[in-house]
């Protein structure tokens, strides 16, 4: 990351969220650069995710003229993520008015292939569009790392199936999804989990229980844990009860 200079890219970008300036939330950009030119595509995952399905059913997707596959999500449009200073400055925005009603898609799942992303210099796209949010006289968008990937593939993206990236678990507690159906469980918002099932992070949902906890080996493993010393104390509380009772010693007589 310090070869790419990743950290002056995106620090003091004055997001509200200390994660949103987290170099590693912008290593993806550069992984077509850092990988070995042999590899020739890449599947990126967010780590806040759960894969339920076989991953090389993605791996395996033609991409055809495209250089990055994901899931889109038609409901959610591209101009939403905006500000109005973007879509009032011609000069930034001329080439997208066009593509406003554009899919969204979640660039915390995608492969994409290594040769296409350099052929097309897609690392300094995204960049640019950074520079300009951090740079100009008011931001052009909402949200850290999500636009500027937005802004280079939305409209011209190779489209997966929905269920591999089921995001927005993490919103609130309203969020259903059918968990037979899903190919990826993706915590995209602030309520992560591991966190509120642990009191570190507001309160616990029902959904944490039923979509994260299955999942949790740490989880499973502190429970085991306790539910071992439980029943070391229980066994132990036993025997001091037990030990006023006298023993009966078995003796051989020869």
């Amino acid at each position: 990351i310090d070869k790419y200079n990743l950290q002056k890219s995106v620090r003091h970008m004055g997001y509200r969220s200390k994660d949103l300036e987290n170099p590693l939330n912008y290593a993806r950009i550069y992984l077509p650069d850092m990988l070995p030119r042999c590899v020739k595509r890449c599947i990126y995952l967010d780590t806040d995710m759960v894969v339920l399905d076989r991953i090389e059913i993605v791996w395996q997707t033609d991409l055809g003229k495209h250089v990055v596959a994901s899931p889109e999500f038609c409901e959610f449009k591209l101009f939403r993520y905006f500000t109005d200073y973007f879509w009032n400055n011609k000069t930034l925005s001329a080439k997208y008015e066009s593509k406003r009603e554009a899919c969204y898609f979640n660039p915390g799942m995608m492969m994409f292939d290594t040769e296409k992303w350099r052929a097309n210099n897609i690392s300094n796209k995204l960049l640019y569009w950074m520079d300009v949010q951090k740079t100009g006289p008011e931001r052009i968008y909402r949200l850290g790392s999500l636009p500027p990937f937005l802004l280079v593939f939305s409209g011209n993206l190779k489209n997966l199936e929905k269920q591999w990236n089921l995001h927005d678990l993490g919103c609130g507690c309203s969020v259903r999804v059918d968990p037979s159906k899903a190919k990826l469980l993706h915590w995209s918002c602030d309520g992560k989990p591991w966190r509120r099932l642990e009191g570190k992070s507001g309160k616990a949902c029902t959904n944490d229980k039923l979509y994260w906890a299955p999942y949790d080996l740490t989880g499973i493993r502190e429970r085991s844990k306790r539910a071992a010393e439980e029943e070391a104390l229980a066994a132990r509380a036993q025997n001091a009860g037990n030990s006023s009772v006298p023993k009966l010693t078995a003796v051989r007589l020869v």
